[in-house]
C-alpha cells in the first residue's frame, strides 16, 4: 500500500467514525484547516448545486459527507491527496505501541 492509498483510508475512517479517540487533525504552516469552505468546493468544482459538486468530487476521487441541508463536508487532507499536493501531514492522536 502506498504512502497516498494509506492516507486515504485514515481519511475514510476519519469521516466514518464518531468515536472520541479517533480524533484526525490536518496541520499545514501551523493552523488547523479541517475543511474545505462551501465556496472552495464550489471553485474547485465548478459547480453551485451540491448534487453536480458531488457528481464531480466522485470523478476526482475525493471522498466527502453530505450534511442534512445537502451541503458537502470535505476534507482539506482528502482534496490534497487527490490532488497530490505535497506537504500535508495526519496526526493520529490514537497511542502507539513501541518496542525499541
Amino acid at each position: 500500500m502506498t504512502e497516498s492509498t494509506s492516507q486515504l483510508v485514515v481519511i475514510r475512517r476519519a469521516l466514518n467514525t464518531s468515536a472520541p479517540h479517533a480524533k484526525y487533525r490536518l496541520e499545514k504552516q501551523g493552523k488547523n484547516m479541517l475543511l474545505i469552505s462551501q465556496n472552495e468546493i464550489a471553485e474547485l468544482t465548478r459547480r453551485i448545486q451540491s448534487d453536480a459538486q458531488a457528481r464531480e468530487l466522485r470523478a476526482l476521487g475525493i471522498p466527502f459527507k453530505r450534511r442534512r441541508d445537502k451541503s458537502l463536508v470535505v476534507m482539506r487532507i482528502a482534496v490534497e491527496i487527490a490532488l497530490g499536493v505535497s506537504g500535508a501531514r495526519i496526526e493520529n492522536n490514537e497511542p502507539r505501541l513501541n518496542l525499541t
